[in-house]
């Protein structure tokens, strides 16, 4: 029965490349709602995602935040978040961008340096993506981390990325990113854990013996 399978993880693609998971949890700065709470947010789609981290950022942290979004938001803007469809005031003065934009020919590469550089001071600026890494001028944003105009980067998602999946060798911009020290790469399934799996198997079994009871 493949739903009562043992599930055997392998990590034959982040085998490839070297990654700087070295970084112990100690060594981390540990967040607080007051250095959340002084910054200046910007997250970039206000779909679900992007609203939900909105609404996380205002609400539990009391951020100033804004939300770039073609659409209007009434539902959040009602909460004293700024949504504009001009993405240059969006992440004006920010501390943190969020990138939670679905990739197409209109949002590739909308994250370029001169959007970058309209965020707050050198040495703050801190971009989180957790859309797809083409949203980003990856060679103009992996050069602003190596001068220091990006203070750090986290991401699940990286360049040329699909390459590593079919088992080629990382290309040298991917090895960039995931070798950088600012640089935080978690893999872009990384919600796909043996115990998340077996959870769901049990859980589908579950829902599955329950409807053939009611058809019986």
């Amino acid at each position: 029965d493949i739903l009562d399978a043992d599930y055997v993880f392998v990590d034959e693609q982040m085998s490839r490349i070297t990654n700087n998971w070295a970084i112990s949890k100690s060594e981390l700065e540990a967040a607080s709602s007051e250095q959340y709470s002084n910054a200046k947010v910007a997250v970039l789609g206000g779909g679900r995602i992007g609203s939900r981290i909105a609404k996380i950022f205002r609400d539990g942290f009391g951020s100033e935040v804004s939300v770039y979004c073609r659409i209007a938001r009434e539902e959040l803007s009602r909460k004293g978040i700024m949504v504009t469809t001009d993405i240059g005031q969006a992440v004006e003065g920010s501390n943190l961008v969020i990138i939670a934009l679905p990739l197409n020919e209109g949002t590739r590469g909308t994250l370029d340096q001169p959007t970058i550089m309209r965020m707050s001071e050198k040495g703050s600026r801190v971009i989180v993506n957790v859309g797809r890494s083409e949203i980003v001028d990856e060679e103009a944003l992996i050069r602003m981390i190596d001068s220091g105009q990006v203070h750090s980067y986290a991401t699940d998602v990286v360049p040329k990325e699909g390459g590593i999946w079919l088992g080629k060798e990382p290309s040298e911009i991917t090895r960039r990113f995931v070798d950088h020290g600012k640089v935080i790469v978690t893999p872009h399934e990384a919600d796909s854990s043996a115990k998340s799996i077996q959870r769901m198997s049990v859980e589908v079994k579950t829902m599955i013996g329950l409807i053939l009871e009611e058809v019986a």
